[in-house]
C-alpha cells in the first residue's frame, strides 16, 4: 500500500503519479497540474472518506485540476459526499484545461448545493486555446443538488466553441434529481460543448429544465450519436428526452430517446421548448412516441416503438465511424439502437447429469424445471443456444420465483451439485 505517497512515477504524462489505494487518490489534489493513473480499482469505503460529508472534491474555481487523470479502466465505488451547503461538488470540483479518461466511478452517492455531478461539479473554459476532455468514463449512482445544476457526470460546462469541451464514449446510469432546476443525464446545463457518442440510464427528475443528456443547451452545444434510456424525465415545468431547452444556435444529430416524459407545462420527446427554433439544427434525431407519452417536441422526429426496433427508420447512421473505421452504432432488428462500446449482458444455462437447464417459467412443470431438450446430446453450445435460453441475472437463483399458485427459490429445485455455464459476448 502507498498510502498516499503513490506507487510510482513522477507526475508527467510519460511517467504519471501511480495511484493503488484511497489514501494515494486524496494526494491528487496536492499536486492540480500533474498526471495520474489509477493500477487499481479503489474502494473509498474507508475512514475518513465515507463518514461525515465524505469525499472533499479535488479542485476549486480558485484551484481546477489542470492535469491528466487516466483511470486505466479501473473504477473508483463508494464515493460519498454529503454536503449541503456547497457547490463544485463530484469527484473533481472543478476542471480546466484537463483530461479525464478511462474512469467508472461505481455506488456513487453524492449530494450538495449546485453545479454537482459524478465526475466534476464544473468545467470551466476561459479562452478559444483551452479545452476539456472527459472520453470512456462513467457513473453509477445517485446524484443530489438542493440548488440545481446536476448532472450524472458533470454539473455544468462554460466553454467558448463547440469543441471547448468534450464529454465523449461515456454514459451514466441511476438518479440525477434537484427540487431546482437544470438537471440531465449527463450535464446538468452545457455552454458551448459536446456530447458525442453517450448514452444516459438515469431517472431524471426537476423543478425545471429536466433533460435526459442535459437539462439546458445553450450556445454553441453540439449533441451527436447519443441516446437515453432511462425510465422518466419528470419536471413541473419545460422537460425533454434529450434537453429540456436550447437557447441560441445548437445541433443534435443522430440521436434518440425513448424514456417517458413526465411534464405537463412543455413537454418534448427530444426537446421541451427553445425561444429561438429556427437556429436549432435537428439531423436523423427521433423519440419513441409509445414509451415516451409525448407526441409533441421541439425538433425530431416521433416514431413508434416497432419503427424504433427497425434499423432503416435511423438514415444513414450505419455511415456513422470512429477514428480507426468501427461503426458508431449497433443496429438490429427488434433492438433499439446501441453504441459500439456496449456489450450485451452474459448469458448462463446450467447442467446437471449431463442435462442443460435453465431458470424459466415456461421450461418449469411437476414442481421442477425440465432439461431443455433442443439441447439434449450437444457437446458444445452456440451463442444462439445462450440467448434463446439463458439467462441474464445468476441472482435470480436466490430470489423467489413464483409460477401458477407456487412460490419458490430455484436453486432449491436442485439436488447436489450444478454446472454454471456463461457466455460473453466478445
Amino acid at each position: 500500500m502507498a498510502n498516499g505517497n503513490f506507487a510510482g512515477g513522477s507526475g508527467t504524462e510519460l511517467s504519471p503519479y501511480l495511484i493503488e489505494d484511497a489514501h494515494d487518490l486524496n494526494a491528487v489534489r496536492k499536486g492540480l497540474n500533474k498526471c495520474y493513473k489509477l493500477v487499481k480499482d479503489i474502494d473509498l469505503d474507508v475512514n475518513p472518506f465515507n463518514i461525515g460529508e465524505g469525499w472533499k472534491p479535488i479542485g476549486g474555481v480558485d484551484n481546477a485540476f489542470t492535469g491528466v487523470f487516466d483511470g486505466s479502466n479501473h473504477v473508483i465505488q463508494n464515493l460519498y459526499i454529503n454536503k449541503t451547503d456547497i457547490n463544485d461538488a463530484g469527484f473533481f470540483g472543478v476542471l480546466y484545461c484537463c483530461k479525464i479518461i478511462n474512469l467508472g466511478l461505481i455506488n456513487t452517492n453524492i449530494t450538495a448545493k449546485e453545479y454537482v455531478g459524478g465526475i466534476a461539479g464544473r468545467c470551466i473554459i476561459n479562452n478559444n486555446k483551452d479545452y476539456i476532455i472527459i472520453d470512456h468514463c462513467y457513473v453509477i449512482g445517485n446524484i443530489i443538488a438542493s440548488l440545481g445544476c446536476c448532472g450524472g457526470l458533470i454539473g455544468t460546462s462554460n466553454g467558448y466553441t463547440f469543441d471547448s469541451v468534450i464529454i465523449k464514449n461515456c454514459y451514466s446510469k441511476g438518479t440525477v434529481s434537484s427540487n431546482s432546476n437544470e438537471v440531465g443525464g449527463i450535464s446538468g446545463k452545457l455552454h458551448s460543448s459536446t456530447i458525442l457518442n453517450c448514452f444516459s440510464d438515469c431517472n431524471i427528475q426537476a423543478n425545471a429544465y429536466a433533460g435526459g443528456l442535459s437539462g439546458s443547451i445553450n450556445a454553441y452545444c453540439c449533441i451527436t450519436n447519443c441516446y437515453v434510456k432511462g425510465d422518466s424525465i419528470k419536471a413541473s415545468v419545460i422537460a425533454g428526452g434529450l434537453t429540456g431547452s436550447a437557447n441560441v444556435q445548437n445541433i443534435i444529430k443522430n440521436s434518440f430517446s425513448i424514456s417517458n416524459i413526465l411534464c405537463l407545462d412543455r413537454p418534448g420527446g427530444i426537446m421541451g421548448d427553445t425561444p429561438n427554433l429556427l437556429k436549432q439544427t435537428f439531423t436523423n434525431s427521433y423519440w419513441d412516441v409509445e414509451t415516451s407519452n409525448q407526441t409533441i417536441s421541439k425538433g425530431g422526429t416521433g416514431k413508434t416503438t416497432l419503427e424504433m426496433k427497425t434499423p432503416s427508420t435511423f438514415i444513414d447512421w450505419d455511415k456513422e465511424k470512429l477514428e480507426n473505421g468501427k461503426g458508431v452504432w449497433i443496429l438490429q432488428d427488434g433492438q433499439y439502437p446501441k453504441l459500439w462500446f456496449e456489450k450485451p449482458p452474459a448469458k448462463h444455462l446450467f447442467k446437471q447429469n449431463n442435462q442443460y437447464y435453465s431458470i424459466k417459467s415456461e421450461l418449469y412443470n411437476d414442481s421442477k424445471f425440465q432439461p431443455i431438450t433442443e439441447l439434449q446430446g450437444k457437446s458444445s453450445l452456440s451463442k444462439d443456444d445462450y440467448n434463446n435460453f439463458g439467462i441474464d441475472d445468476l441472482n435470480i437463483l436466490t430470489q423467489n420465483m413464483t409460477v401458477g399458485t407456487e412460490t419458490f427459490r430455484p436453486i432449491d429445485k436442485f439436488t447436489g451439485e450444478i454446472e454454471i455455464y456463461k457466455y460473453t459476448e466478445k
